[in-house]
């Protein structure tokens, strides 16, 4: 394998700084802003962050789009013509289409580039959304991409070349990829603060900080508490459609919650009982 080129995304968060230090290729994320459109270049080199927080607070209107193809065409292209190759690491697939923006960019530069082999490490394998068995069988059957049912234990460089370490759970055999591109899509975790947010407005959530629904089938997007609506990422790992689509529900209601006359609240009032009050302060952190 030739020397590679490492290429991101600005969803990386680098500065410019650490980027040509480490030697990274970030790839801009674009944006609009009241109706004009930015490219989120690691150096903000088009919009300073100021500027933008401070047209938020004014009341502007921002929008966020993904990567398109044809950009990922236009940067891999020069890399792959010098005889090198990429090592790509992506945004989540579940929060963004850029991840497979890159996909159909690598299946039209395969075919100028047909001795490339693809090789997928996985443990159990979905396709849950419309369109979905297509695009994987394509990825089989057309181009021959090589599942294999296990994990990556890790990823080393021997001189010039990247080796893939793993194991085949199927042949109950280690496995050894030497590897042109590597894609590494990353496990989606809850925000660090979302357990103290909940306890502080006291709805639920579950061992993994995710905050949990009044009733999966009855009541997706309602909590415990009543005016507490969830939508999107909070309540669990989600694509683009279902966050979309329960965003859509929570919208509905609140609207219904607000176009009331009058609302009512739960009467009842918490009070410290002093004969049984063990002084720990428990309470506090659970009814604020």
């Amino acid at each position: 394998m030739a020397e590679y080129v490492l290429f991101t995304e600005s969803t990386a968060d680098l500065t410019a700084e650490l980027a040509q230090q480490l030697g990274v290729e970030v790839l801009p994320m674009l944006f609009s802003l009241d109706g004009k459109e930015y490219n989120n270049y690691p150096d903000n080199r088009e919009l300073d962050p100021h500027d933008f927080y401070d047209a938020l607070r004014a009341g502007g209107m921002s929008t966020t789009s993904q990567i398109n193809q044809a950009t990922f065409e236009d940067a891999f292209s020069p890399v792959l013509e010098a005889g090198k190759d990429i090592l790509y690491l992506a945004f989540s697939s579940g929060l963004s289409g850029t991840y497979h923006s890159a996909c159909l960019a690598a299946e039209e530069l395969r075919e100028k580039y047909p001795d490339v082999d693809v090789h997928v490490f996985y443990i159990d394998v979905r396709t849950p959304g419309k369109g979905y068995e297509e695009f994987y069988n394509r990825t089989t059957e057309k181009y021959e991409a090589n599942y294999i049912r296990g994990r990556v234990s890790k990823i080393t460089q021997e001189g010039d070349k990247l080796l893939v370490h793993g194991e085949d759970t199927l042949l109950g055999r280690p496995v050894k990829v030497e590897a042109d591109m590597v894609v590494l899509a990353t496990a989606m975790v809850s925000n660090p603060d979302a357990a103290h947010l909940a306890q502080l407005v006291g709805f639920s959530y579950d061992k993994d900080g995710f905050y949990t629904e009044s009733h999966p089938k009855l009541a997706p997007v309602e909590t415990h508490t009543a005016g507490v609506f969830l939508a999107g990422a909070c309540q669990g790992p989600k694509d683009i459609p279902d966050t979309v689509a329960q965003a859509g529900a929570a919208a509905v209601k609140v609207t219904a919650l607000l176009s009331k006359d009058k609302l009512e609240t739960e009467p009842s009032v918490s009070v410290v009982d002093q004969k049984n009050c063990a002084g720990c302060g428990h309470c506090v952190n659970i009814c604020p």
